[in-house]
Order: C-alpha cells, then sequence, then structure tokens
C-alpha cells in the first residue's frame, strides 16, 4: 500500500506542476459555472420546458388556463387528447410533464372560493427537474391568472356573493361561518378582483402529482450551472490522468517503475487512486464555491456524497480507457477530448438538458455526461 500511495502522490504532484491539467481540472469548471449561472439568471427567460395538456373539460376556463399556459415565454406547449400518447411522450424525454385537466374543471374553479378547489393531475418527469420547476411556476401563475379572469365575470360573483351570504346565516338561524363572506366582499369591492392579502399564497387550484415521489428542484439556476462545472473537472481529470499514462510509457517512465518492485497492478492502483482523489477534491471545491458564493443548496449531503462517488469512480474507468486511445500524448489528448466534448454536447455538459430540443433528448440517453450531471443535479 505504502507502495500504491507514493506513485499516487507523485501523480498529484506533476498534475499540479501541469498549467494545462491544471486549467481544465480546476479552473475551467469554475469559470464555466460562474459565467453560464450568471448568463442564465441574468437572462431570466429560459425556454424548453416541455408541457403536454390533455383537456378533458374542453370548457370556456380550460381553454382560458391553456392560453395563459401559450403566453408564457419559457413553456413549450403541445396537446395532446391521448392520455397514453402523452405518457409516451414522457418516456421517451420528448416532454417534461404531463398535465390533465379534468371534466368538471370550469365549474369547481368558479366555485373555488367557498368550495374545494379543483384538482389537476399532473405527471412530472422525474429525471428533469429544471424544466420541471419551470413547469410549476407557470401552472401556478395560469391558476390565479385563470381564477381572477373568472372573477370578473357577473354571473361568477353573483354566485360567488349568494354561497358566502348563505354560509354565514348558518343552519336553524344560527351563527355560521362569516370569514368566507368578508374575504369574497373584499375581493368584489376591487377592480378587478384581488385576492386579500391573508389569502396571499392560496392557490385557486391544486396540483396532484401521479408520482408516488417528487424531484428535488434546484432553487437556482446555479444548481445547473455547478453540477456541469462538477462533471467538466471529473472529465478533465479522466483526459489528465489517462495522457500521464501514456507519457510515462514514452518516456520510459513506465519501464523503470516495471524494474522497480511494483506490480503492474499497483502501477495501476496508484494512478486510479490519484485520479479519484483529484476529481473528488475538485469536486468539493466547487460545491464549497456553489455553497458559500452563489448559496446553491444541498438538499441531502448524504445522497450527494454517494453521487459524486460514483461518479468519480466511473471516471476512473474512462481514465483507462482513453489511456488505450493512442502511444503518443498528442494522439490521446486529441481523441480523449475529442470523445469527451462529443459526449458533453449530447449530455448535457454544455447545453443543459431543460434547454435542449426535443430532438436531441433521445441522444443524451447514450451519454454518461447525461446521467452523471443528473446524479449531481438531483
Amino acid at each position: 500500500m505504502r507502495a500504491i500511495f507514493a506513485m499516487a502522490c507523485k501523480d498529484l504532484l506533476l498534475l499540479l506542476r501541469d498549467r494545462g491539467a491544471f486549467l481544465f481540472t480546476l479552473l475551467f469548471p469554475v469559470v464555466f459555472g460562474v459565467f453560464f449561472g450568471v448568463v442564465l439568471t441574468g437572462s431570466n427567460n429560459p425556454s424548453g420546458a416541455t408541457l403536454v395538456i390533455n383537456d378533458l373539460d374542453n370548457s370556456r376556463w380550460s381553454k382560458v388556463f391553456v392560453s395563459h399556459i401559450t403566453t408564457n415565454p419559457t413553456i413549450t406547449l403541445k396537446h395532446d387528447s391521448s392520455l397514453n400518447a402523452s405518457d409516451d411522450l414522457i418516456a421517451s424525454g420528448k416532454a417534461a410533464a404531463l398535465v390533465t385537466i379534468p371534466d368538471g374543471f370550469a365549474e369547481q374553479l368558479e366555485r373555488a372560493l367557498y368550495d374545494m378547489p379543483p384538482e389537476l393531475q399532473v405527471t412530472p418527469d422525474p429525471a428533469r427537474p429544471a424544466e420541471v420547476a419551470m413547469i410549476t411556476g407557470a401552472l401556478a401563475t395560469a391558476s390565479l391568472a385563470t381564477f381572477l379572469e373568472a372573477l370578473n365575470d357577473p354571473e361568477v360573483q353573483q354566485q360567488a356573493l349568494a354561497a358566502a351570504e348563505q354560509a354565514a346565516k348558518g343552519e336553524n338561524g344560527s351563527q355560521g361561518n362569516t370569514a368566507t363572506l368578508t374575504v369574497v366582499r373584499q375581493m368584489l369591492r376591487q377592480s378587478p378582483p384581488q385576492p386579500p392579502t391573508e389569502l396571499a399564497d392560496w392557490q385557486p387550484v391544486t396540483f396532484v402529482s401521479k408520482l408516488a415521489t417528487t424531484a428535488i428542484v434546484p432553487d437556482n439556476l446555479f444548481a445547473i450551472t455547478f453540477a456541469q462545472a462538477i462533471v467538466w473537472a471529473v472529465l478533465g481529470c479522466a483526459a489528465s490522468f489517462g495522457a500521464t499514462l501514456v507519457t510515462e510509457r514514452q518516456q520510459g517512465t513506465l519501464l523503470r517503475l516495471r524494474i522497480a518492485p511494483v506490480s503492474y497492478g499497483q502501477i495501476l492502483a496508484s494512478k486510479s487512486l490519484a485520479c479519484l482523489t483529484m476529481a473528488l477534491t475538485a469536486s468539493i471545491l466547487l460545491l464549497i464555491i456553489a455553497r458559500a458564493v452563489f448559496g446553491v443548496p444541498i438538499q441531502d449531503p448524504i445522497k450527494l456524497a454517494a453521487s459524486l462517488m460514483a461518479v468519480c469512480v466511473a471516471i476512473v474507468g474512462l481514465m483507462m480507457l482513453l489511456a488505450t486511445l493512442g502511444r503518443r500524448r498528442s494522439a490521446v489528448g486529441q481523441f480523449s477530448w475529442g470523445i469527451i466534448l462529443a459526449m458533453a454536447i449530447i449530455g448535457g455538459g454544455m447545453l443543459p438538458l431543460a434547454f435542449m430540443p426535443a430532438w436531441m433528448i433521445p441522444l443524451s440517453h447514450f451519454s454518461p455526461v447525461k446521467w452523471a450531471v443528473l446524479a449531481i443535479e438531483a
């Protein structure tokens, strides 16, 4: 074990002395995470969250609800009357969520202030938390806008006021619930009607997830970009340590190590340990920057640690594979970064999965980068 640790320390020291390797392993991922996090946060116009609507009510207010979603620039809307076809869109990665508007939605919406609000069934794709976050916000905004528009209808106003007065009278002349009547009168007194301050968190529509578990949604877009930055850091470790294996073979260092009382297994173990150590160190440093500087929350440290370990162990295997691509450092470097760039482009390492066009989503399934980003992000 002492020989393995000694050779691993030697490899780490050589990496730190290599300016190019240091750039792509530590500095570039930090710049990447900060730059694209600022770009995405400052744009306030992320696009590409695809939502499928299944309108079973097909009423006036369900159409108004859909129209409010359509005007949201962050949502790409698809209509599908077939539930099975909609589920297939989510399974194939062509949509991030399915929303089913049930029959009777309009009647329940008109009575939402004094009765049970309507329920919309939402089927999210747990593998795409960033898009689900956009869709959740868009649905909440559209439901409130639709309700307020319905409350401008004189007939709906009369029904709401009559129901509130009936509730206030109670049964057999007893004192009933006057709170609802007070709220209704406060809302109708304004033009246009607006929810009073005590109902600031109230929603006229409740959303029920079809899945038993829901995806963890990042609180800010830096959670997405720093997940990508961590993947870039560990990919840089794979390319750098893969190249050192070829360099040692080309310069005769590997031959001298073989003459020494160490085995091939110990040499490979030392390379693996050095690569794993550097990948974990870079990941932890990026997490500290994301948390301390940009306020990225860590929802479950244990699961995050397990995800990082799994990603870094996989990167060690990728490093060994890249080292076999050529006999010279230049050839291995070119092949390595070509493969890494291809995996990053289609796997969400450059363009976040939430903003990818629909035709790229099936391709991303074949990239290990996608699963590494999702494991860290979720």
